[in-house]
């Protein structure tokens, strides 16, 4: 048995319930294990995130200055920017016969080069970071939209995410919540000025836009279901569109979808 959690499968034993409940335990567990995958709670990874921001913030720099320490052929204790500046003014003047401040002036242009390569990686860092909460935030969306997709959709449900995520701004709100925000904003209930549930979005959307609903009889809501030759078929017509230049989920590549759907030119049945 599969159960999903935000989207992804993961295995579970359910004789293991079974048998609890014929223990007659009252509240069965069911322990999900992965070697792949971690599950935290969205504290756990707000932490973690901050956490590795600062580890790697600070390794980053340790490490940056470990390796000027033996390039120059240092000798100090600590691993701080100061100490390391320190350590190449004492070196300067140690080794200078006639001209120390040109010696401190010249180390100090190494020190100067440190600082910008432990900036480059901070950013780096900070990049890869940002990116991976980026991802993690794009798989709760589509997750969350995908879930409230009827099944009885007129084209794929991948293509069918696409579109939907072409016609609104999609996003996560500080209770990382998804709300959604048209050309006036922010999308509100009109009574309670709370910000639409993606159900009733999702609802909305399928509400006005029947054509991509197969009706009892497996053609589109919007049409006439009787079937007939001589019509497209999904993978033609999104062949007939890439020839074109539209990509999926496109406004030109929903226009026509709805131009053909509409006309009932496009096969739309289930295999």
């Amino acid at each position: 048995m599969k159960i999903l959690v935000n989207g992804t499968p993961f295995v579970v034993d359910l004789e293991t319930v079974k048998s609890q409940l014929a223990e007659g335990i009252e509240n069965p567990q069911i322990e999900i294990t992965s070697e792949s995958h971690v599950l935290r709670s969205t504290d756990d990874e707000n932490a973690f995130i901050e956490n590795m921001k600062r580890d790697a913030r600070v390794e980053g720099l340790e490490i940056a200055i470990k390796n000027a320490r033996n390039t120059l052929g240092l000798s100090f204790e600590g691993k701080t920017i100061d100490n390391l500046v320190k350590a190449v003014q004492d070196k300067a003047i140690n080794d200078a016969n006639i001209d120390p401040d040109k010696k401190v002036a010249e180390a100090l242009k190494d020190v100067e080069i440190l600082k910008g390569t432990i900036s480059t990686i901070e950013k780096q860092r900070d990049e890869a970071v940002n990116g991976l909460s980026s991802y993690k935030k794009g798989q709760t969306i589509q997750s969350t939209l995908f879930e409230l997709i009827p099944d009885n959709v007129a084209i794929p449900k991948n293509d069918m995410l696409t579109i939907i995520q072409s016609k609104y701004k999609i996003d996560l709100n500080e209770n990382d919540q998804v709300v959604f925000s048209d050309a006036n904003g922010l999308m509100k209930n009109t009574t309670t000025l709370n910000p639409l549930t993606p159900k009733e979005v999702i609802n909305s959307f399928f509400q006005e836009n029947t054509a991509y609903v197969k009706s009892a009889s497996g053609g589109a809501g919007g049409g006439d279901s009787g079937g007939g030759t001589g019509k497209k078929s999904i993978d033609s017509f999104n062949k007939e569109m890439a020839d074109k230049g539209y990509s999926v989920g496109s406004q030109e590549y929903v226009t026509q979808m709805e131009k053909e759907i509409t006309a009932n030119t496009l096969d739309i049945s289930p295999l």
